[in-house]
């Protein structure tokens, strides 16, 4: 029995550890498995959501494109031209004159606008319906070119192109030769012109101008007025810039010459002036929309002037600090008179 029992030992003892060793290899093979299957299920999910977004950016696009085109002929086509014409002349027509009314314009953002003015009125509609869509940028078209040749008759050149349209329509729908009509358009239109051109009145006195800025600003004597001041003052050529102003009062302001926001740029040019400011007398002046990075771009500029002892303003987009340099020394050594702006752009 002893001699079983010592031979059964090792064979026990055998086992165990091969027991053992399986189950080690089997858990290093589950935690493989597990590695290998988490990566498949990344694989899997990442290829999900790239089809997902795949097939969002294509619905997206599909939503995007534009629809077929629908193509019409003849009598169908003309009318749905009209109908959008005349959607826009009946809206602008209501502005037209000095007892014109206003109009009301829905903005994305923002308070609507309250406006009278034909050409923005008509930049400003859009329909739904495409056809009709088309002839109301026909229509801003011609508002536009009017606009942009007077800057003034929008409205009545909506009232007339609609009306010429309208009638040039029924023509043509009923069996007319369109050539000859639009022949017959452009030979009215050029007598009618000379004949205007026969009639018209040059603006000559203060009083003139008052009464044509008063009609154009609707009546309003307070701002004809004032329109017309300034172009009394200034002449028929004269820059005239508006801007929003916070007091309930309408004013006019006069300036003469040019104003820059920005004046000398380094303060060691006032040395021996005495005050904050430069005065000189009889100044040449040099103007560039391009930055002095070198001396030598403008020294025979300052070669002249120094020579010459005649004093000097400089006004460029920007120094370097090379050419700020030695124009600060001959400053200070009174070799030459110069004075560097910025002008604020």
């Amino acid at each position: 029995m002893k001699i079983i029992r010592i031979l059964l030992l090792p064979i026990l003892i055998f086992s165990l550890s091969k027991k053992c060793i399986s189950i080690k290899h089997k858990k290093i093979i589950s935690k493989r498995n597990n590695t290998l299957l988490k990566k498949r299920l990344k694989f899997i999910n990442n290829k999900l959501i790239s089809r997902r977004k795949e097939n969002y950016v294509k619905m997206h696009m599909s939503e995007n494109k534009v629809k077929g085109k629908d193509i019409i002929y003849g009598n169908e086509c003309r009318n749905e031209l009209l109908k959008g014409i005349l959607t826009v002349s009946d809206v602008v027509k209501l502005t037209l004159g000095p007892r014109g009314r206003n109009v009301l314009l829905e903005k994305e953002y923002g308070s609507p606008l309250i406006i009278n003015d034909g050409v923005t009125i008509a930049k400003n509609i859009s329909l739904k319906d495409r056809k009709r869509n088309n002839g109301v940028k026909l229509m801003q078209e011609s508002t536009n070119i009017s606009n942009d040749k007077a800057g003034d008759g929008t409205s009545s050149t909506a009232l007339m192109t609609a009306t010429l349209t309208k009638k040039g329509i029924e023509k043509v729908n009923n069996n007319h030769n369109p050539i000859p009509i639009q022949r017959g358009i452009q030979l009215a239109s050029k007598m009618i012109i000379e004949k205007i051109k026969s009639l018209t009145t040059p603006i000559k006195t203060y009083k003139d101008i008052l009464n044509i800025a008063t009609i154009a600003s609707n009546n309003d004597i307070h701002m004809g007025q004032i329109i017309a001041n300034a172009y009394d003052k200034l002449g028929k050529n004269a820059a005239i810039i508006l801007d929003d102003n916070a007091d309930i009062n309408d004013k006019l302001e006069f300036t003469e010459g040019y104003n820059f926001d920005r004046g000398i740029i380094n303060p060691y040019l006032l040395y021996n002036e005495n005050k904050d400011y430069i005065e000189y007398t009889n100044v040449a002046t040099l103007i560039t929309d391009q930055n002095i990075d070198n001396i030598q771009s403008i020294l025979p500029i300052l070669e002249i002037f120094a020579k010459n002892k005649q004093p000097l303003c400089i006004i460029a987009d920007d120094f370097s600090n090379e050419v700020l340099q030695t124009l600060i020394i001959n400053k200070l050594k009174g070799a030459i008179k110069v004075v560097r702006n910025i002008p604020m752009c």
